[in-house]
């Protein structure tokens, strides 16, 4: 048999198995498609989830449930669903008011047709002919496409255990819930396994560090949310920056006396509020009995996103320091109780803040 006999009658089985691996390629493509734009995510959101007298205390609470990908285009409130919650379809027909926004629906729909045809035509074009042409250079791209592939969750997984493992290396051992976890995949999947972490894939999105020495060697700072520091040292604060997703900080004095501290939290002052100053994404911030004055709060004025602000028990305070307040115009709930704020301050802050509820009274 010659070479252009041996040519044709390989054609059609390589005809077939080209048309079949691109049809195989586009189903899974629509499939995955499908299940990352039907079933819901949730969304969480930082909140005070208790009072105490040391101040607010801030939790990830479930503020909302969304539909689509790349683009969203359908959302509803849900303050009753987790994780593992049955309502992952979309509750259209029991929810008044509520509305596809449909020309993002069909958006996402043209993207997964659209990367579905592309992956195809790829497959048949490209990938299987390749196969058959398979050379050194060939291999080499594919052993670096499975590294890529296996290198994300074996990553994953390791800053877990390392994360895991500095929270664990304080006196006391602190646990945290799965709802403070920054999930690996769609939530879902959750359900083939059941309720429990992912070891090899999430991280910690709230995390208590015993003191501030451990900011610069906790690992994946990205994924955490909620940071609560039991002692600290201002000149370890500059790290805080690095944590680039952190919205609520909590550095309240939770001591009796205060040789109950390595690093007293009373002498905070204004090298303490220049690194808080630079995190940029906070929402809640937690600052009772740190020993801050009037000049301090000044390194606040450019947290654009705070709406929770605790600075209570810092007789440091007085009118003076609420100028600086004034201008923060996010700010939702303010509390200055044991100040030395007067009536006339909180009168002229309120006219500032209108949208802010302050308490600088005891409440009894």
């Amino acid at each position: 048999m010659t070479d252009e006999e041996s040519k044709q009658s390989v054609e059609p089985a390589f005809s077939w198995l080209s048309f079949f691996a691109s049809l195989s390629t586009i189903s899974v493509v629509l499939v995955i498609g499908a299940l990352l734009n039907v079933p819901g995510e949730p969304r969480y959101e930082v909140k005070v989830w208790a009072n105490t007298v040391y101040g607010p205390q801030f939790g990830l609470e479930l503020d909302r449930v969304v539909h689509g990908f790349p683009w969203t285009y359908f959302e509803y409130d849900d303050d009753q669903a987790n994780l593992y919650s049955d309502q992952i379809w979309p509750p259209w027909r029991n929810s008044p008011g509520r509305k596809v926004l449909k020309w993002i629906l069909l958006a996402d729909i043209l993207a997964v047709v659209a990367t579905a045809l592309a992956m195809g035509w790829l497959v048949k074009q490209w990938a299987i002919p390749w196969t058959f042409r398979f050379r050194l250079m060939q291999l080499f791209v594919v052993v670096a496409l499975v590294g890529v592939v296996v290198a994300y969750p074996t990553y994953r997984y390791r800053t877990h255990q390392q994360q895991w493992n500095l929270v664990q290396s304080g006196p006391n051992s602190i646990s945290y819930m799965v709802s403070y976890v920054s999930p690996f995949a769609p939530v879902w999947l959750r359900r083939l396994t059941g309720h429990r972490v992912w070891s090899w894939g999430d991280l910690i999105a709230r995390v208590h560090l015993w003191d501030s020495t451990q900011l610069a060697r906790f690992p994946g700072k990205s994924s955490v949310r909620i940071l609560k520091l039991h002692n600290f040292a201002p000149q370890d604060l500059r790290h805080l920056q690095e944590f680039s997703n952190l919205e609520a900080l909590y550095l309240a004095d939770e001591s009796d006396r205060p040789d109950e501290l390595q690093y007293p939290n009373e002498t905070a002052g204004s090298e303490t509020l220049k690194a808080v100053g630079q995190c940029r994404s906070l929402k809640a911030l937690n600052l009772y009995h740190t020993g801050i004055s009037d000049d301090d709060l000044q390194h606040l004025a450019g947290l654009s996103q705070l709406t929770i602000l605790e600075l209570s028990d810092n007789d440091r305070i007085t009118d003076e320091g609420l100028k600086h307040l004034a201008t923060m115009k996010s700010l939702r709930r303010l509390y200055l109780v044991f100040t030395k704020v007067s009536d006339e301050g909180i009168a002229k802050l309120q006219a500032e803040l209108p949208n802010c509820y302050i308490q600088w009274k005891v409440v009894r």
